[in-house]
């Protein structure tokens, strides 16, 4: 039946099959968990835990989600079971990863075919219901989510009167038959969430053709697993992120594992089947890690990578690539570490890419230009790590992997590349000087290590310190073939070992040259600073001669006063010009 709005036109609806087909986005069954997991961490619930468990209610195998977040009044709840609705904003630093508001939808339907949800804010306590059982039973050709309200009325709990349908609908078609079955849930959630918080059950669990669950719940009681063939499954229709080379991570079928490495920062506490999953950063388990930035065209400011070892396994390794705080892709390798030559091996890098779009299940980003830029950028940085950070050869040895997590933790390194745009591309990769001999003490090392083990290999050369017995198993051409070698290498070893003498003699002898120089140089020091001396003496008894001649006018030129003079040279020799003038003729005439 067509509905129509207030001015006749006709109001899209969305029918009950969309909710299975919604749910097919998520061919991960961990990617369907995960959005529930979100909508728990997300600002506007805020929740500080999260409990997940697997349950049996009226034999029923149910999944349970409770948090202790802000929970839902009546119109908060509709918007949730509805589609496209998602008023989510930043709060301070924490930045809301619920995009599309779908998360909800897609992920419960795919865990299971009916899903129920309780939420107590205060006083307030809201009831929903999204299924498609019901929806089946009762023949619906749209969707409807029947929501009831409750709120306290002195010691009583009653239904708002006009949720009375949604109320018998609820307890006709979900698992829960009477109001104090209803009730029950909400003191589960005072019991953990104390004031606020909503439990989310899912029942009629996605089953293989089999009739088996897909999750196993028995192989480790504190963790849920995925089951091989359906990971299996999962990993052929995902060609994109598809490597048929790399072993599996433990993340992959481990929701206690995924659940560790989900959120770059971890805020909220997720107790999986009674037991806390020991969350930490990414980045505080690598070895040896060094931080570079990226420049993408689309950003002002640069986004940070840090690249190190795996210290848990080296056969997982890669990138992993965050958005929003929230993992999107793990160990996604690029090209240098695609190539089968061991190059990049054991190295993660972890990056945030908040510029980047993730597709509707959060497994993935949109293949875009900006997509593309940024894996080629990244393999230059992670190819240049692996290059610093590993011998020459091509045999994959890390320098040192033998960290602990703390310890590692604890290394600091300086950028290792320039800071590149996608178009600013490098024709050469700078190393830090400090980087550069820390290869070059490596490098140093290892010579020294084969010269070592080379020596240990010369002195068990049979033939040389071998027993009687030992000397039969060698004819004699073998024998003489290893003298040869021997003495090739005494020679090689003796040439090698001249020249270095000859060069030190060498330098010996240029530092005795500059030694004769420096000493040189300080002599005529000296003697410069003698001449300065002498000068300034010279100068002092200038000063007293004139100082006398002046004297000696005031005899012949009276009225000159000494004060005037002020030992000035030009007036000095002035005066005394007059007064040879003067004394001149009188000389001349008694002569």
């Amino acid at each position: 039946m067509t509905t129509y709005s207030k001015r006749g036109i006709p109001v899209s609806s969305v029918s009950p099959q969309y909710l299975h087909t919604n749910s097919t986005s998520h061919t991960w069954p961990f990617s369907a968990v995960a959005e529930l997991i979100d909508n728990a961490y997300d600002p506007d619930v805020n929740a500080k835990q999260l409990w997940i468990t697997k349950s049996v209610f009226k034999h029923q195998d149910c999944l349970i989600f409770l948090d202790n977040g802000n929970g839902m009044d009546y119109e908060k709840m509709y918007k949730m079971l509805s589609f496209g609705f998602s008023d989510k904003k930043q709060l301070k630093k924490h930045v809301p990863v619920g995009l599309y508001g779908n998360g909800f939808k897609s992920g419960s339907m795919r865990l299971g075919k009916d899903a129920i949800v309780f939420s107590k804010k205060a006083d307030t306590m809201c009831v929903g219901l999204l299924s498609q059982t019901y929806l089946e039973r009762t023949g619906a050709h749209i969707v409807q989510v029947p929501i009831v309200s409750f709120t306290y009325t002195g010691q009583t709990v009653s239904a708002t009167p006009e949720h009375a349908e949604s109320l018998r609908d609820i307890l006709e078609h979900s698992l829960f038959n009477t109001e104090e079955e209803l009730f029950s849930q909400f003191k589960v959630i005072e019991s953990l969430a104390k004031l606020s918080g909503t439990c989310i059950i899912i029942w009629n669990l996605r089953r293989k053709s089999s009739g088996e669950l897909e999750f196993d719940f028995l192989k480790d009681p504190k963790d849920i697993r995925i089951l091989d063939d359906v990971y299996n499954t999962f990993r052929k229709s995902n060609k994109r992120q598809n490597q048929e080379s790399m072993s599996v991570p433990e993340s992959v079928y481990s929701l206690r594992a995924y659940c560790n490495i989900l959120y770059l920062i971890p805020r909220m506490d997720i107790i999986l089947q009674g037991h806390k999953v020991e969350a930490q950063s990414i980045i505080t388990t690598l070895a040896r890690p060094c931080t570079d930035t990226y420049k993408p065209e689309c950003l002002k400011k640069a986004i940070k990578i840090t690249i190190g070892y795996n210290t848990k396994s080296m056969e997982n390794y890669g990138l992993m690539m965050y958005n929003k705080n929230r993992l999107i892709k793990a160990y996604v390798r690029v090209a240098c570490q695609r190539k089968g030559n061991h190059t990049g091996q054991g190295v993660i890098g972890v990056v945030e890419c908040n510029h980047l779009v993730p597709t509707h299940n959060k497994q993935d980003f949109d293949d875009t230009q900006e997509y593309r830029n940024t894996m080629k950028n990244l393999n230059i940085k992670l190819e240049q790590y692996w290059k610093t950070f590993t011998y020459s050869h091509q045999e994959f040895k890390p320098v040192d992997n033998t960290k602990t997590p703390t310890d590692a933790a604890q290394v600091t390194c300086p950028r290792f590349l320039p800071e590149v745009s996608d178009e600013e591309q490098p024709g050469y990769l700078k190393t830090h000087k400090g980087q550069k001999k820390r290869t070059l003490d490596q490098c140093q090392d290892k010579t020294e290590k084969k010269k070592s083990k080379q020596i240990d290999l010369d002195n068990n050369i049979p033939g040389t310190s071998t027993s009687t017995a030992s000397l039969v198993m060698f004819n004699q051409d073998t024998s003489e073939k290893i003298v040869g070698i021997k003495n090739i290498k005494t020679q090689a070893s003796s040439k090698h070992q001249q020249n270095f003498e000859d060069q030190l003699l060498t330098a010996k002898q240029e530092i005795n040259q500059l030694q004769v120089k420096v000493n040189s140089l300080e002599d005529e020091k000296s003697a410069l600073a003698s001449c300065c001396e002498s000068l300034k003496k010279g100068r002092l008894r200038l000063g007293e001669l004139r100082q006398s001649v002046a004297c000696l006018l005031l005899s012949f030129v009276p009225e000159v006063i000494l004060k005037q003079l002020d030992n000035d040279c030009e007036a000095v020799d002035e005066i005394l010009t007059q007064v040879i003038n003067k004394i001149s003729p009188t000389e001349a005439a008694s002569t």
